[in-house]
C-alpha cells in the first residue's frame, strides 16, 4: 500500500509542475492568463511598431506570480490591443453546455490620457464568421492600483475560436502616449449570473404578472429610490383579506434564459428581498413550478415567513434545474391557506443564480469530528485529533490537528467523495471547481502543506496538487486548489496533505474550513450583466 502511495505522489510531482505552470487560477480556460509563460498564447491584433507589448519580470510589481504584461504605445498608434485565440474544443469549452454563461476578467493599470479607456473585449470567429461582438464598456483614464475589469457573455459552443481582446478603445485614442499593464486574465463560467429578466422593477412590470389575478390584489410599481432595496424602483401588493392568490410570478424561458446550458439538475438558489404589512399569520414565501400550463411538475417552497417585516429582509429558495423544461414559474408569494387581513408586500432583488454556497465536502470544518474523513496509510508517527476551541478555530467550535514525527512518510488527511450521491455528476466536464481550506502550521522550514485531488484513486488515478506553503505559518491561511471537474470519474479523494518528500522533522499542521464549490475565492464578482430578455407568453386566469 506504501509503495503505490509513494508512486502515486511521485506521479502527482510532475503533474503539479505542468499544473502550476499556468499560473494563478488554474481553473481557467486562458492560456498563461498570468504571463508567467512570457508571451505564449498572446498576440497582438494589427501589430504595429506605435504599439510595443513586453513582459515583465517583477513579483514586487504583478498582481500575482512574478511577471505581467506592459503595452506600451505612441502619440500615432491606431490599435492599443493584445488578443489570445481560445480554441472552444481545445481548451475545455466545448464540454460545457451551449449557452453557458462565461465570465472573462482580468486586472488592469493604466498611465493614459484621461480620455483612453482601457477595457476587455470578445468576439466568436473572427477571422471567418464574425459574430457575438461585447465589450463591457471599460474605464477611462489613469489607474494606478490593480483593479479587476469583467465582462459578461453567454457561450456559443458551436464557433471554433472566441477571440479575447485586451484593448484601449481605439476610437478614444487622444494623440497622447501611454502604458497599460495586464495581468491573471480569465475566462470562467459565472456562477453569479442572474437568470432573471427585471429583477428589481426597473422596466415596471416586464416579464412579471399575476397567477389568478383578481381585483382585490394589486401590484403597482413604486418608483422611489430611497425606499427600493436597490435601485430606483420596487414591486408593491397591496391586498384584501378575502383575497386567495396574493401572487406575482415570472415565466423563465429555460432555453432564453441560459439556464439551458447548465447540467441538467445543477443546484439554484432563487432570492427575493422583501417588506411586509401584515396580519400576523400572512405567510410570505418563495415558490417555483416547472411548464405550469402544461405539464406542472417540481413545485416547491421555502416555508416563507409569516407576520410583519418592517425591514428589508432577503428569503431564499433552493431548487435542481430541470433544463428539459420549456419554462420555470418563479412566484413571490403570500401563501392562499394563510392569508387572514388587509395587508401590503413590497419586494425587490429578485434573482435565480448558481448555488455555489454549496459545498460538495462533508464536514468540512469538523464540527462533526473526524466524520468523513481518514488517513491515507494510517500509522503510528501520525495523530489526528480534532480540537474544540472555538478561540483557535477559523471558524465555528472545532478544528482539525495532524502531529507527525519526522520519521513517517506520510501525514495526510483525505476524504473520498462519490461523485453520484455528492452531486458532482451534474456537473459537466470541464467545469472549474476550487478546493480551498484554512491552514496553520509548526513545522521544519522546508516542510510544505498543501493540497490534493486524486480522481479514481483506486482504478485509475490521476490529479495533482497545489503548490502549497513551506515553513511556520502562525496564523489561518487560506489555501486553494483549482482544478476541473471529470465527469467521467466514479470517486474524488481530496487530501489535505504534508509533501512527503519535505518531511524531515517532527511537526504540526492544522486545517478548518475545507470546501469544494464553484465558487473562486480570489475573485471579487461585481454585478452582473442582466441576461438577455426572452419572449413570454402569458396565461392570465
Amino acid at each position: 500500500m506504501k509503495t503505490n502511495l509513494r508512486m502515486m505522489f511521485s506521479v502527482i510531482a510532475g503533474m503539479l509542475a505542468i499544473a502550476l505552470s499556468a499560473g494563478p487560477g488554474t481553473a481557467a480556460y486562458v492560456t498563461n492568463g498570468g504571463f508567467e509563460s512570457d508571451k505564449t498564447g498572446w498576440a497582438q491584433w494589427q501589430p504595429e511598431p506605435e504599439v510595443v507589448a513586453t513582459v515583465l519580470s517583477n513579483a514586487g510589481q504583478a498582481r500575482e506570480g512574478s511577471k505581467f504584461m506592459e503595452v506600451a504605445f505612441s502619440n500615432t498608434a491606431t490599435y492599443v490591443t493584445l488578443v489570445q485565440d481560445v480554441d472552444i474544443a481545445a481548451s475545455g469549452l466545448a464540454g460545457l453546455s451551449n449557452g453557458a454563461p462565461l465570465k472573462y476578467s482580468a486586472w488592469y493599470r493604466a498611465d493614459v490620457a484621461g480620455n483612453e479607456t482601457a477595457r476587455l473585449a470578445a468576439v466568436y470567429d473572427p477571422d471567418g464568421a464574425a459574430h457575438g461582438w461585447t465589450d463591457n464598456g471599460g474605464a477611462a483614464g489613469d489607474q494606478p492600483a490593480w483593479t479587476q475589469q469583467s465582462l459578461n457573455m453567454i457561450l456559443d459552443n458551436a464557433a471554433s475560436v472566441l477571440r479575447l481582446l485586451l484593448n484601449v478603445n481605439e476610437t478614444t485614442l487622444a494623440g497622447a502616449a501611454g502604458k497599460v499593464w495586464w495581468d491573471d486574465v480569465k475566462i470562467e463560467l459565472d456562477p453569479s449570473y442572474n437568470y432573471l429578466s427585471n429583477p428589481s422593477f426597473e422596466d415596471d412590470k416586464t416579464g412579471w404578472g399575476q397567477w389568478e389575478p383578481e381585483p382585490i390584489v394589486v401590484v403597482s410599481i413604486v418608483e422611489d429610490a430611497g425606499q427600493a432595496h436597490h435601485g430606483s424602483k420596487l414591486a408593491k401588493m397591496d391586498y384584501l383579506g378575502t383575497a386567495l392568490y396574493v401572487t406575482m410570478v415570472n415565466d423563465v424561458s429555460v432555453s432564453g434564459s441560459g439556464l439551458a446550458g447548465l447540467p441538467n439538475n445543477s443546484p439554484l438558489k432563487f432570492t427575493a428581498w422583501y417588506k411586509a404589512n401584515v396580519a400576523g399569520p400572512d405567510n410570505i414565501r418563495l415558490a417555483a413550478v416547472y411548464d405550469p400550463d402544461t405539464n406542472p411538475h417540481g413545485w416547491a417552497d421555502n416555508g416563507g415567513v409569516a407576520g410583519n417585516q418592517p425591514v428589508w429582509t432577503q428569503q431564499s429558495h433552493s431548487l435542481a434545474l430541470d433544463n428539459t423544461a420549456t419554462n420555470l414559474r418563479v412566484l413571490l408569494n403570500v401563501s392562499e391557506t394563510t392569508v387572514s387581513g388587509d395587508g401590503t408586500v413590497w419586494w425587490d432583488d429578485a434573482k435565480i443564480q448558481v448555488n455555489t454556497e454549496r459545498t460538495y465536502l462533508t464536514n468540512g470544518s469538523f464540527e462533526n469530528g473526524k466524520l468523513g474523513w481518514q488517513q491515507w496509510s494510517p500509522e503510528p508517527d501520525v495523530v489526528v485529533t480534532v480540537l474544540e476551541d472555538p478561540a483557535g478555530a477559523k471558524d465555528g467550535d472545532k478544528y482539525a490537528r495532524v502531529a507527525f514525527a519526522g520519521t513517517t512518510p506520510f501525514a495526510t488527511l483525505n476524504q473520498d467523495i462519490n461523485m453520484s450521491s455528492a452531486g458532482l455528476v451534474e456537473l459537466a466536464t470541464g467545469t472549474p471547481l476550487y478546493l480551498t481550506a484554512w491552514y496553520k502550521a509548526d513545522v521544519a522550514s522546508n516542510e510544505v502543506g498543501r493540497l490534493i485531488h486524486f480522481y479514481d484513486v483506486a482504478s485509475n488515478p490521476r490529479g495533482f496538487g497545489n503548490a502549497g506553503m513551506a515553513g511556520d505559518v502562525g496564523a489561518w491561511q487560506q489555501q486553494v486548489l483549482p482544478f476541473f471537474m471529470d465527469s467521467t470519474a466514479q470517486d474524488l479523494r481530496i487530501l489535505l496533505n504534508v509533501d512527503e518528500t519535505t518531511l524531515t522533522a517532527d511537526g504540526t499542521v492544522w486545517w478548518d474550513d475545507v470546501e469544494l464549490s464553484l465558487t473562486d475565492p480570489n475573485i471579487t464578482t461585481p454585478t452582473p450583466t442582466p441576461p438577455p430578455s426572452a419572449i413570454r407568453n402569458w396565461t392570465l386566469y
